[in-house]
């Protein structure tokens, strides 16, 4: 399947990244504890199976069994609190709000804020319960951390491959945010339906159907994604679906 996009993505960290192109591709590799059922803005399981919170304050999230990253690496409660705890640690660069647009508007700062500017962190923990169960620390109640945690930005990544390929490495170029090393590019890996094959940039994305996928199996074996800036031209190609904007 070929699939007319609008542009190609910032980069394939979604930590990292606001933009509809970006998320477009991350939201086929990646997944969140929760989402959204489609069409409506009500909240269901993705991730996680059940949640619960007596405080608004600490969530707690029951995992799915038996998940693993397209890298082969085990979903369990200690991914879970590695990606939420890799945001909350960023220093340098990644406080740039280029790099870290959502969880600075759901979250406030980081745990070593280095900006007057930064707010507390909401976030102040992570505890895994065993494998399967994990409650999230909030420093004071809030009724829309859980709405917001269907936003890509807060999937959850192998924390194999992020420490492989560098994906805590970046730097400001101009003011803008640019990640140093090759995860965000080359190895971006998730549990999702899909996984990275390879990026051509101004040409293609190619991803293929997950065969180890926890859920329903993709009836689309490999999805094309080219970028085409041109209103007309991306109306008038040969693609299956076309995307003017998220």
């Amino acid at each position: 399947m070929v699939f007319a996009g609008a542009a190609d993505p910032t980069y394939l960290d979604p930590a990292l990244v606001s933009d509809g192109e970006s998320f477009r591709v991350t939201e086929q590799i990646f997944e969140s504890l929760v989402k959204l059922k489609p069409g409506t803005t009500l909240i269901q399981p993705a991730l996680a199976k059940s949640w619960t919170s007596k405080n608004a304050k600490d969530w707690t999230f029951s995992l799915r069994h038996n998940v693993k990253f397209q890298d082969g690496t085990p979903f369990n409660a200690a991914a879970v609190c590695y990606n939420y705890n890799r945001q909350y640690n960023f220093k340098g660069a990644f406080q740039d709000a280029s790099a870290t647009y959502y969880w600075q508007t759901v979250f406030g700062g980081f745990k070593h804020n280095e900006s007057a500017d930064l707010s507390p962190s909401l976030y102040i923990g992570c505890t895994p319960h065993g494998k399967y169960s994990v409650t999230i620390h909030l420093r004071t109640p809030s009724g829309p951390f859980l709405p917001a945690q269907v936003i890509s930005s807060f999937a959850i990544q192998s924390p194999t491959a992020l420490k492989k390929y560098g994906a805590d490495s970046g730097e400001l170029r101009n003011g803008t945010f640019y990640p140093t090393g090759s995860y965000a590019f080359s190895h971006p890996t998730g549990t999702g339906p899909f996984k990275f094959v390879s990026w051509t940039v101004g040409e293609k994305i190619v991803l293929a159907a997950n065969p180890t996928y926890w859920g329903p199996k993709p009836k689309i074996k490999t999805l094309i994604i080219r970028p085409i800036s041109n209103n007309s031209a991306r109306l008038q190609g040969a693609s299956d679906r076309r995307g003017a904007g998220r």
